[in-house]
């Protein structure tokens, strides 16, 4: 008889964990979906669950060491494993896991692909790969009829580019890394807005809701109708990270010593990131662009660094067809811009 369970610290906390969205990873290699496949554990006796596990590429799902390897690897023949078709895993309850994934991730064609679906259990797995979007559409499919239901899970490298690299703030600290003392810290949130910057955080659900208590009631009341029951409690969601280190999994370290070096060799700042675990590195550094998008559009979002201090800058553009551009400035705050075609 083979025994699976997870190893000490981060597998024993993302498989044990009843928060409503839990996040894990930070490092390539931490046992991340093999924790994953043994969260469901527990709920697949219910034969009222379903759950759908997604990846962004199809061929990831089926290549070795990916989401079928790890489903036949702890559950062997107990489980009916599909892979033709539309995969899945049946289990003699009759619990049913959809492995699945979203190559085109428009928003609408997401929400039209996945209407009518009902899932207890959702996992992106390798976040980054997903859209805010598209995980917020999925995320709108959360909702079904077994015992335990309302979990999300998603395992992660870092990526400093992405908005998880927002999303997952709080817990980062200056130099990139993983604050320990917030590691596995539950806090709440609740979506105000179209944009990952509109997230509403608090250290409880009340002080979520006093923050945006107009929207959470204007919702209730065109939900709850006359004899709705639903509370803001309803509305907003619990959330944790934790972080998963290679070092803490045993078994990959104990069957192969040099894998430490091989990740290693890919050297830079893509060893900083999915080595170390550091979400400050920029490893989308080599596309050729001169800003990343998420970078360029902090403008929009970045307070104003005034200080009374004024001042005015100047490109004269003497000769050439360049234009006279004047900025004026309050500190680091642009407030006015002057330009001219033609000057004498």
């Amino acid at each position: 008889t083979n025994i699976f369970k997870p190893y000490d610290g981060f597998q024993d906390q993302f498989v044990r964990s009843d928060v409503d969205f839990v996040i894990g990873g930070g490092c390539m290699s931490s046992g991340k979906t093999a924790a994953a496949v043994m969260s469901i554990a527990e709920p697949i006796q219910d034969g009222l669950f379903r759950g759908v596990f997604l990846r962004n590429n199809l061929g990831d799902l089926k290549s070795g060491g990916g989401i079928l390897d790890e489903f036949r690897n702890v559950y062997g023949g107990y489980a009916n494993i599909v892979e033709s078709g539309d995969p899945h895993v049946d289990f003699p309850s009759g619990a049913r896991i959809d492995v699945t994934h979203i190559a085109d991730q428009n928003k609408d064609k997401v929400l039209q692909r996945f209407k009518g679906r009902q899932y207890d259990y959702i996992y992106f797995d390798e976040g980054t790969g997903f859209t805010w979007e598209c995980f917020c559409a999925v995320y709108s499919r959360n909702r079904g009829k077994a015992a335990w239901t309302g979990k999300v899970r998603m395992t992660t490298n870092p990526k400093k580019s992405h908005w998880l690299r927002i999303f997952l703030d709080w817990y980062i600290g200056i130099d990139g890394y993983i604050i320990p003392e917030r590691n596995g810290v539950v806090r709440y949130f609740y979506i105000n807005g179209e944009s990952v910057k509109d997230v509403v955080w608090g250290d409880s659900k009340e002080e979520v809701y006093n923050k945006c208590r107009i929207q959470i009631d204007r919702t209730l009341y065109r939900v709850n109708g006359k004899y709705g029951k639903a509370t803001y409690k309803d509305m907003i969601k619990s959330f944790t990270f934790y972080e998963g280190k290679i070092a803490g999994n045993k078994a990959i370290l104990d069957n192969n010593s040099g894998y430490v070096g091989s990740v290693a060799v890919m050297g830079g700042k893509e060893a900083q990131a999915n080595l170390e675990g550091n979400w400050n590195v920029d490893t989308d550094s080599g596309v050729n662009c001169l800003l990343p998008y998420d970078l360029a559009s902090t403008v929009f979002f970045n307070d104003p660094q005034e200080n009374g201090d004024k001042w005015i800058t100047c490109d004269l553009a003497d000769t050439g067809t360049d234009n006279f551009v004047a900025l004026v400035w309050n500190g680091f705050h642009i407030i006015d811009m002057f330009t001219m075609s033609q000057s004498t």
